[in-house]
C-alpha cells in the first residue's frame, strides 16, 4: 500500500470517526463522558467526549494496536483534547443553526433569503471544523511512523468492512 493511501485511509478514518461523535445521541455522550473521556475532555466539552479517534479504552484500543510509545500516546492524547476544546463552540454554533434552519424552514411563509443566509452559515461552520480536523489529523500523522499510520488505515478498513461498510 503507497503511503498517500495510507494517509488518505487514515485521514479517511479518523474524520469517521469524529463524524460519528457527532451522531451520537447527547444522553450516550453524556452517559459514557466521566467513563471514557479525560477530565480535560469532559470539562471542556461539557461532558461531550468528541474526539477524533475516540476516547478513553477507544483511543488506547487504537494507540495500542498500532504500537504507539508512551510518548505518541501522550502527543495524540493532548491533540485530542485540544480539538475537543477548539469543536465545542463550533459543534454548539452548528446546533444553533440547525435549530435556525428549522424555524425557517416551518415558518408560516417560508423566506428564501433567510434560508440561504442558514445555509451559507452552516456551510462556513462545517468548513471551520473540517479545517481543524484536517489540521488534527495531520498533527496525528506526523506525530506516528510511516508503519504506525499504515497499521492504523488497515485496522480501521478492518473495522469498516466488519460493520459492513457503513463507517
Amino acid at each position: 500500500m503507497s503511503q498517500a493511501v495510507s494517509l488518505r485511509l487514515v485521514l479517511s478514518g479518523m474524520a469517521l470517526a469524529v463524524v460519528a461523535s457527532f451522531a451520537q445521541p447527547v444522553s450516550a455522550q453524556a452517559a459514557s463522558a466521566p467513563r471514557s473521556a479525560s477530565p480535560a475532555v469532559a470539562k471542556g466539552m461539557g461532558g461531550h467526549p468528541m474526539m477524533m479517534l475516540g476516547s478513553g479504552k477507544r483511543l488506547d484500543h487504537l494507540l495500542t494496536n498500532v504500537g504507539a510509545s508512551d510518548a505518541q500516546r501522550a502527543q495524540i492524547k493532548q491533540i485530542a483534547d485540544a480539538v475537543a476544546v477548539d469543536l465545542k463552540p463550533l459543534h454548539d454554533a452548528g446546533r444553533a443553526l440547525h435549530q435556525q434552519s428549522v424555524q425557517v424552514l416551518t415558518a408560516a411563509s417560508v423566506d428564501a433569503n433567510a434560508a440561504e443566509t442558514v445555509r451559507a452559515q452552516m456551510s462556513a461552520n462545517h468548513d471551520q471544523v473540517s479545517r481543524r480536523m484536517t489540521r488534527a489529523m495531520l498533527d496525528v500523522a506526523n506525530v506516528l511512523t510511516p508503519e504506525q499510520r499504515t497499521k492504523l488505515a488497515t485496522h480501521l478498513q478492518m473495522r469498516s468492512e466488519h460493520r459492513g461498510g457503513r463507517h
